[in-house]
């Protein structure tokens, strides 16, 4: 049912066709301009923290593949979260015959995110062979690994839309948020100091989103799978929680009708 009302948000966004194409050269422009930036700042350094102008780049790009992903699923539901509370539209997802939470998610589903997911893809394949990238067992595990930080980045989303059951204005927390989370996963966490990596690795696991699978995959042969796997765990446990987090604030909500 859900996978229907996506492919429903998908065939509505269609019918406005020039609305569409104009985010879709948007990011065609946007995206590779970050890389072109990326390569100006880092490509007199022979190495940073320890990893290579190509590491970097491939690390860069899958960020951004992981982060499109997360926020394809969970970033328009969540941003229309306060909307549907304020003008009690909210309504019609609580009488609908399905899961509210996945009806949410399915109807606002961003399409247009999977345009950045295959550019960005396709910029960390050419940076994969100069990164070191070789077919093995690890790329199974690294993809776990990402799996799992697809669902950090969502949680995080999912997080903070709640919010919105309570508070005002959740739309700039988690622009906030994800900026800051693409700013902080552009570069090996190894460049920070170290109570920064603490931070970032047992707090607020943004380092999880894509540095230590990226890390098990080009930098670090004496990491063992099994940290893809707790990655993987850690995604699970944020998302569920984020998820009764939602279901927590639905309770608090009062519909238009009484």
């Amino acid at each position: 049912m859900v996978v229907y009302m996506m492919l429903l948000n998908v065939k509505a966004k269609l019918q406005y066709g020039h609305t569409l194409l104009y985010e879709v050269i948007s990011y065609l422009i946007r995206y590779p301009v970050e890389f072109i930036a990326a390569w100006i700042i880092l490509y007199n350094f022979k190495a940073l923290g320890g990893w290579n102008f190509s590491q970097i780049l491939f690390l860069q790009a899958v960020s951004f593949v992981v982060i499109s992903l997360g926020c394809a699923f969970t970033w328009e539901p969540m941003v229309a979260m306060q909307g549907y509370i304020v003008e009690g539209k909210l309504d019609q997802f609580l009488i609908a015959p399905m899961n509210p939470f996945w009806y949410v998610i399915g109807i606002n589903f961003r399409a247009t995110n999977l345009v950045i997911t295959i550019i960005c893809g396709t910029i960390a394949t050419f940076a994969a062979n100069n990164a070191g990238v070789t077919l093995s067992s690890r790329i199974v595990f690294y993809l776990i690994g990402l799996v799992g930080g697809v669902l950090i980045v969502a949680s995080f989303n999912v997080m903070i839309g709640s919010l919105s059951f309570w508070i005002y204005q959740t739309h700039n927390i988690m622009s906030f948020m994800i900026d800051t989370v693409g700013e902080l996963l552009k570069y090996p966490i190894s460049i920070y100091t170290k109570g920064l990596r603490f931070l970032l690795t047992f707090i607020l696991p943004i380092s999880l989103i894509d540095y230590y699978p990226t890390a098990y995959l080009l930098v670090d042969n004496e990491m063992s799978w099994t940290v893809m796997i707790i990655i993987l765990l850690v995604g699970i446990v944020l998302f569920y929680l984020s998820y009764c987090l939602w279901y927590l604030g639905l309770k608090q909500y009062k519909s238009s009708g009484g």
